[in-house]
């Protein structure tokens, strides 16, 4: 399943990159559908033209029954391996995401552009999601019956979670221009 979005936050480019990637656990509350965002591992290389990360996302959302049943689990939770690089004129976020409980079962990976537009910031998102239901903790019958509806709900907390994060930034970066 292809992932895209795009989106203006109508802040400078390198405000809202550097928000991003440094003060993602401060805008959690500008994001209605994640309870939080831990950050477990932080690695600069060059002055900070390249920043590895590891966050841990937890959302609020709770899970129809028979998904928690194949996933074996109530919360929807996933670690996020990030790449930011701030090179020349590039703003840009490679992403992998994992489900915690699930390794394998949900492969989820892109990139993310920040895209100077004046005094605004657009913001493009692609990526690519795939399931392997074979890994799931259910029956192989349940499991290829639920596959829709686990695709729908990764799909209905990942996509608009990306761009909700945009969002999220955006009202927290008024907050503190007010």
């Amino acid at each position: 399943m292809k992932l895209s979005a795009t989106t203006i936050i109508a802040f400078p480019r390198d405000r809202v990159f550097t928000t991003w990637r440094d003060n993602l656990p401060s805008v959690v509350p500008h994001l209605p559908s994640i309870r939080s965002v831990e950050v477990l591992e932080r690695a600069e290389e060059s002055a900070g033209a390249r920043v590895q990360m590891l966050n841990l996302w937890t959302a609020k959302l709770e899970l129809p029954a028979i998904v928690a049943k194949l996933l074996n689990t109530k919360a929807l939770s996933w670690t996020d391996r990030a790449e930011w690089r701030q090179l020349q004129d590039e703003r840009l976020c490679t992403w992998r995401i994992e489900l915690c409980n699930h390794p394998g079962l949900l492969s989820a990976s892109g990139e993310t552009r920040f895209l100077a537009r004046e005094q605004r910031t657009e913001v493009v998102l692609l990526g690519d999601l795939a399931l392997d239901l074979a890994r799931a903790s259910a029956p192989r019958i349940l499991a290829v019956a639920a596959k829709p509806a686990i695709e729908g709900v990764i799909a209905s907390a990942l996509a608009p979670n990306l761009l909700q994060a945009a969002k999220g930034v955006e009202a927290y970066l008024s907050s503190r221009s007010g």
